[in-house]
């Protein structure tokens, strides 16, 4: 668990059905049209402010219960970066906000309903009562990139839908990163929830928590826990009268006392959650299809082949989208790049494809050995791999170190290790044959756009070797406790050893550990002269070759290990403690 520092803010609007006629007949009265612009940032510029963990989930799930319940999947415009890498139009910076949040306001008529949500950091300057929404291209001294929340209230005050449900899940803490920009030129309150101008006549305004308390978010909910029983009461358990519609008041009972005694019961602090304002009538935020409609516990799968959809496959592991498109590959003037890493070149991906959201866990892994009896190459050969003695204080070969047993603690959802390039191919033909898929490793190429998630910097966190502590389980702090000659960045992410994954946030391409926790294998052979004459169109090392690639860094290693650009050839053979992969799935080549 952590407080929700930083500072996160979520502005879910909605707008529901309402028609001119009297209160008492609202509820009956037929629908209008229902539409909904929700906004998630999760990556800002590192010299700004801190990324966030799970502004793309809370928007996310907020359209998935919205369209359960009765908007129409076209009338839901969700802008984050992982479809603005896409479709530039849904980027979440501040021009592109602005214009949608106006597109769809004008022309609404009372029975239309809108939902529009906001999920990022917001700030409070010193000394003032307006609060501001960051886009993902926020920059806190020039505030024509922020939202203010003020101007929201004027569109919905001049829109002409009936109901209109202001939802704001924000912890006002100081959201700067150590080396900000802004640090010298602007001061900003470090406040709780701090006291907020009152919404306009016919807006409601539900905040996540009262003044002076901070909003708490849970890991193993995935969302704060304001959105999380926000969701989940509109998905149908805030239907206190059974009529297969939720109210506003409905939510605001239901998700008051969830809130309030979830926290109360996890770490004993209070977060009461606010209503006010008032509506002009009383009609529903979403209609059910009947009782317990929307469940929102189940995970959906999207159909297979959906190029622009995440997919969450047998194994329950998800896999993200990656767009075709281009970038430069390598390294050019970085001081700590290797000569294999140069010349830095123009590479062009020319089919989109999927990539597992995570590395391959040690329970996925073990469902592909119990399903056909496949041995690794370290239990078949006798030799085992490296491990961690923890009597003797030091990492040795022993033949009784392999995939179950690296020596130090692991569970289902640690990435697996100790898997030679052949192992990690055997598991993806496994798992193809298995779904009618095509699984494989990623290439080199791939694995690199992936990671960049379009910047072009050391790192896809920045240039500085400490920001690797937002994103990636690297040799840090905490590992330097344990490990003291090893040369690590500063910072304490808690793991010594590897990570349960995804407990870092994903880059913009909703992509966890692409730096750190274990190293991962890829498709291609290594030559170390391939970027003298790679070609320009999906680039490939040769498909037989005496030694085979990873990428990415580990828990294990230097830092400058993780560089985006890095890159490793070794046997195919080859394993070890801090080595494991990740899955990439292919649509079939075009005929």
């Amino acid at each position: 668990m952590r407080d929700r520092s930083p500072l996160r803010i979520a502005l879910a609007l909605l707008l529901a059905p309402s028609l001119a006629a009297a209160a008492s007949a609202g509820r009956e009265g037929k629908p209008g049209a229902s539409y909904a612009l929700l906004v998630g940032v999760r990556a800002y510029d590192p010299n700004e402010l801190h990324e966030l963990a799970y502004s793309e989930e809370d928007v996310t799930g907020l359209a998935e219960v919205l369209r359960a319940g009765g908007y129409e999947p076209t009338n839901v415009v969700l802008m984050t970066q992982t479809l603005g890498a896409r479709r530039p139009r849904l980027l979440p910076v501040a021009a592109n906000i602005r214009k949608e949040l106006k597109l769809l306001l004008e022309d609404l008529e009372p029975a239309d309903s809108v939902v529009v949500a906001f999920a990022g950091h917001g700030v409070q300057f010193a000394g003032e009562k307006a609060n501001y929404f960051c886009p993902a291209d926020a920059r806190l001294a020039d505030r024509s990139t922020l939202i203010p929340l003020d101007e929201v209230y004027k569109e919905l005050e001049a829109c002409r839908a009936g109901l209109k449900l202001l939802l704001v899940d924000a912890c006002r803490n100081d959201p700067r990163t150590k080396n900000s920009r802004s640090r010298a030129e602007v001061d900003l309150e470090s406040l709780s929830r701090p006291q907020v101008v009152p919404p306009p006549g016919g807006v409601m305004a539900f905040f996540s928590c009262s003044e002076g308390e901070k909003a708490q978010e849970y890991e193993e909910l995935k969302h704060g826990v304001f959105f999380h029983f926000v969701i989940k009461g509109l998905g149908g358990e805030a239907d206190l009268d059974g009529d297969s519609l939720v109210s506003p008041e409905e939510l605001a009972q239901y998700a008051k006392r969830r809130v309030r005694d979830y926290v109360r019961e996890k770490n004993g602090v209070r977060q009461m959650p606010e209503l006010r304002g008032t509506s002009r009538d009383l009609f529903p935020l979403v209609r059910l299809a009947g009782p317990g409609a929307a469940d929102t516990s189940k995970t959906r799968t999207p159909a297979a082949g959906g190029a622009d959809s995440p997919i969450t496959n047998s194994l329950g592991m998800k896999l993200v989208p990656i767009p075709a498109g281009s970038f430069l590959m390598g390294s050019a003037d970085d001081e700590d790049a290797e000569d294999d890493e140069k010349p830095a070149h123009p590479a062009r991906i020319t089919r989109p494809f999927h990539l597992g959201a995570t590395e391959v866990t040690v329970g996925q892994f073990r469902r592909f050995v119990e399903a056909t009896g496949y041995r690794t190459e370290a239990e078949r050969g006798g030799k085992g791999c490296r491990g961690w003695n923890e009597s003797k204080g030091r990492f040795e070969a022993d033949p009784k170190y392999n995939w179950r047993d690296p020596g130090f603690p692991q569970t289902d959802e640690h990435p697996v290790s100790n898997v030679t390039w052949n192992d990690a191919a055997a598991f993806c033909a496994w798992l193809g044959s298995k779904e009618a898929a095509t699984y494989r490793l990623p290439t080199e190429a791939e694995w690199e756009y992936a990671c960049r998630a379009g910047t072009t910097s050391r790192y896809a966190s920045g240039p500085d070797p400490e920001s690797l502590a937002s994103v990636g389980n690297v040799a840090d702090g905490t590992a330097r406790a344990k490990f003291p000659d090893w040369t690590t960045i500063a910072a304490r992410d808690g793991h010594a050893f590897a990570a349960p994954v995804g407990r870092f946030p994903a880059n913009a391409w909703g992509l966890h550990d692409m730096h750190g926790n274990v190293w991962e294998w890829c498709r291609d052979g290594y030559d170390e002269h391939a970027y003298e004459h790679a070609a320009p169109d999906d680039p490939a090392g040769p498909s037989e070759a005496p030694r085979r690639v990873y990428r990415g860094g580990s828990w294990a290693d230097d830092p400058r290990y993780a560089r985006s650009a890095r890159r490793v050839g070794v046997k195919p053979d080859y394993r070890c403690y801090d080595l494991g992969f990740r899955v990439a799935r292919v649509a079939a080549a075009p005929r």
